[in-house]
């Protein structure tokens, strides 16, 4: 799904850019607008992570972009006000005050060494990175390839971490580093573009 989200924020982008910049009949930007607002739902029924995160940068770098070609003051308090609701969002907004504390509670207690919860919260991902930068170490070029990430990664988490039974041992759970250490950094690009 996380492809599937990022090539619908493409779209939405073409589109977002061909109704504001190139199409001047009324009757196609109205079907192009209703077609944007149509994936705009879909991507948040979809309700992937990067998807919805990539959305919201691009809607953030387009008003910016406006805002700085309008006014470089209105820019600038834009910025100020922006670092202020964020703030005042995590501090206000339970359920993100919560996930933020979490998550520094995770990262405090992995850093301790205690990662009692491996399989159920963020500590598993920051093991499963660890297993993946050094084996990607190992073979920073080429990669492992893609049919041994699971392999390469299980094998080195035994040894890193022999506590965490095999069932509960994980392959990196991010595309980018899943990708490097598969077909390495010389090929990484072509996956990107």
């Amino acid at each position: 799904h996380i492809r599937f989200s990022m090539v619908i924020v493409g779209v939405i982008m073409m589109l977002f850019e061909h109704v504001t910049n190139r199409i001047t009949q009324k009757w196609n930007r109205i079907l192009l607008t209703l077609t944007g607002l149509t994936l705009i739902t879909y991507l948040h029924l979809l309700a992937t992570k990067t998807g919805i995160v990539a959305f919201y940068l691009m809607v953030l770098v387009l008003m910016m972009g406006f805002l700085w070609r309008k006014s470089k003051f209105f820019f600038l308090g834009s910025i100020v006000g922006l670092v202020l609701m964020i703030n005042l969002s995590v501090v206000y907004v339970p359920t993100l005050n919560s996930k933020v504390a979490y998550v520094k509670y995770e990262i405090e207690e992995y850093q301790k060494g205690a990662v009692a919860n491996y399989n159920l919260s963020d500590v598993g991902r920051l093991m499963s990175y660890e297993v993946a930068y050094e084996n990607i170490k190992k073979q920073p070029i080429l990669g492992v390839g893609s049919g041994d990430v699971r392999k390469t990664s299980f094998e080195l988490f035994g040894v890193k971490f022999p506590h965490v039974p095999a069932e509960n041992r994980l392959v990196p759970h991010n595309q980018y580093i899943y990708v490097i250490l598969a077909v390495g950094i010389l090929m990484f690009p072509i996956f990107v573009i």
